[in-house]
């Protein structure tokens, strides 16, 4: 009878422990893992290669890198898209470059700049968001940790080798939907003698002026990755001043992206592609923020496709088609 109470008293115990124990357990590797992890990514000395994919305006957009790290500094170097093939940024403590080997030219900023540059990699800015670990899974043929959170109304997770303590994948996601996705390759330990220096030339010509550094190099720099002439605008409205073009993938083409902004952060925007018939337009729909009210006006000239947005009358618009060259 004795044994048959204690056997019962045990089964007790075991119920009312079990329950709390998993959490703390839980709570405990997460906080291993995420240390294990911030070691890694703030003194280690290693390299790795990445792919990123993300999903814009209905398209899938890849783009792969490699990094080197070393003593709180990291240096990337773009692979792919072409246009953007060798361009490399390093960031410390101290100063951020960028570097476009095609033109010759580099962004050089401190600390003092006001920007606040912080060394990479901006995983780390993930990890200190991830609330919970949800156990152990495979990854590229990897063992992993797989940890996850929530940030701005976005859901992430974060996979973390169990060998290296390092992550090796990335997924964001909005309302339930992928928006973008990293994975690694090539985990590497960095030679004591690797000098992150030796990947700028001496005779760059170096601004230290954000705005003026792609005032003059973001066209010249797409410029490169389209096969038709860039079209610029003579007159844009009083205030607004031209800061940066980028190519942008859509759903139906890629186009470039000609962005001007005033001071009270109202943009117009100019987007461009080859003509491919007189009937063939832009869906904008793909670049117009929901809640925004924006005018549109379209027109082809010199074989090319244009697209003018902004919150300014449609007159205005009309304005600048009128003045591109």
């Amino acid at each position: 009878m004795f044994k048959a109470w204690r056997k019962m008293i045990w089964v007790l115990v075991l119920l009312l422990v079990l329950p709390t124990a998993a959490p703390v357990y839980g709570e405990l590797n997460l906080a291993q893992i995420k240390e294990r992890v911030l070691e890694t990514l703030n003194k280690g000395n290693y390299t790795v290669q990445y792919t990123e994919t993300s999903f814009r305006f209905g398209r899938r957009q890849e783009s792969a890198s490699q990094v080197w790290v070393k003593e709180r500094s990291l240096l990337r170097r773009m692979e792919s898209p072409f246009w953007q093939r060798g361009e490399v940024t390093l960031e410390n403590d101290n100063r951020f470059l960028f570097f476009i080997p095609n033109l010759n030219v580099g962004l050089k900023l401190d600390h003092q700049s006001g920007k606040n540059k912080k060394p990479l990699p901006e995983w780390k800015n993930w990890l200190d968001k991830v609330t919970q670990f949800d156990g152990e899974t495979v990854l590229t043929g990897r063992p992993v940790f797989s940890l996850s959170g929530v940030s701005d109304k976005n859901s992430f997770r974060i996979y973390i080798d169990k060998e290296y303590n390092f992550p090796i994948g990335f997924d964001l996601n909005r309302r339930g939907i992928l928006i973008q996705s990293l994975r690694f390759q090539q985990f590497k330990k960095l030679p004591a003698s690797f000098n992150l220096e030796s990947f700028f030339p001496e005779n760059v010509k170096w601004y230290e002026n954000e705005t003026k550094f792609w005032q003059a190099i973001s066209i010249p720099r797409v410029q490169m990755g389209v096969n038709f002439p860039i079209g610029q605008p003579a007159y844009v409205p009083e205030g607004y001043q031209f800061l940066r073009a980028s190519i942008e993938e859509l759903s139906q083409a890629t186009v470039v992206h000609l962005l001007y902004e005033n001071s009270n952060r109202q943009r117009i925007s100019i987007f461009e592609r080859e003509k491919l018939s007189d009937r063939q337009r832009f869906s904008f729909e793909e670049f117009i923020r929901a809640g925004q009210t924006v005018y549109v006006y379209q027109f082809f000239s010199n074989q090319v496709n244009y697209a003018i947005i902004g919150a300014v009358p449609v007159e205005e618009l009309k304005k600048i088609a009128a003045s591109i060259k």
